[in-house]
């Protein structure tokens, strides 16, 4: 649509111009032929001459301006008059022409000028990727159903495995209820003196379990077995062997045989003096003797010394 209108207007414009052009170059030729005729001629030739009518405008789109269609020929001329009028017609048609050729470059810069307006500019090719993804199916894995089995586990409380009745684990042993009781103290086992005073008063307690030695005296190193000698524990031990290894000591009779050291400590708790001289006191080494009664029954004795 808007291709034709300016396609119509630049029409419509170059008719115009083309119209007064031709009306001018007829109006110039007219005058200069009344010049020159007679008034007779003249009169003779507006009578023959047609008459034309200009249409009025009424559509500037559509209207075009008529042609003048007097006939000019009929007039006489004179050589000069002819070579002007040639001259004349001449540099009018190439003004026309002029005209002609604007008015038809501008139609076709128009045209150009809308072409392009409405060429389409090219639509890339959407880029096509092609993704190929490989799948691998496991192969399907049949399971076996077994027997569920049902194993009901009691659960005991571990209990610390018992040590066996030796110097060392008696050692081992004193040490941890000392610490259990934030007594900070540690003992070692005693020397070959300490050993000899349990040794010997182990065995007189099987014939008199008490802190009182059993009289008459076999013979020790004290009476030698020529005097009498000293029934009180304490005092044979200060007089015979000095009083770092008179610190004290525990009797144990009738208690059966101890296997084990978790024993022995079971047997202690059972007397708080005992177990206070044992574990609360500040002595450093001690000794055990064993005065077995029979397979089955022994008796003990600590003696406990600070050197």
């Amino acid at each position: 649509m808007k291709k034709n209108i300016l396609k119509a207007i630049a029409i419509y414009t170059a008719v115009l111009m083309l119209g007064e052009l031709l009306v001018a170059t007829l109006s110039g030729c007219r005058c200069n032929g009344k010049a020159d005729m007679p008034d007779e001629t003249i009169d003779s030739t507006l009578e023959t001459s047609p008459t034309t009518t200009m249409p009025k405008e009424t559509d500037k789109s559509t209207t075009m301006a008529p042609t003048p269609t007097e006939d000019v020929t009929t007039m006489p001329e004179t050589s000069t008059t002819s070579t002007e009028e040639d001259e004349a017609t001449t540099t009018k048609e190439a003004e026309l022409k002029e005209l002609t050729t604007s008015a038809s470059e501008s139609r076709t810069t128009t045209t150009t000028t809308s072409t392009k307006a409405t060429t389409p500019k090219s639509t890339p090719k959407p880029t096509t990727r092609t993704i190929t993804t490989t799948k691998s199916t496991p192969k399907p894995t049949t399971t076996k159903k077994s027997a569920t089995t049902t194993t009901t586990t009691t659960t005991t409380a571990t209990t610390k495995a018992k040590r066996p009745f030796t110097p060392a684990n008696l050692v081992a042993m004193i040490n941890e209820e000392r610490a259990r009781v934030g007594n900070s103290v540690r003992v070692s086992y005693g020397d070959a003196t300490q050993q000899k005073i349990a040794n010997i008063r182990a065995k007189e307690l099987l014939r008199l379990f008490s802190h009182t030695r059993p009289m008459p005296c076999p013979g020790c190193d004290y009476c030698q077995g020529e005097k009498d000698c000293i029934a009180n524990e304490r005092g044979w031990i200060y007089n015979t062997y000095g009083g770092q290894y008179a610190q004290g000591s525990c009797c144990i009779s009738d208690g059966g045989k101890f296997y084990t050291v978790e024993d022995c400590l079971d047997y202690i708790k059972t007397s708080s003096a005992h177990y206070n001289q044992m574990f609360k006191a500040s002595w450093t080494r001690f000794a055990i003797g064993e005065g077995v009664r029979n397979e089955y029954s022994s008796s003990y004795y600590f003696s406990y010394g600070k050197y």
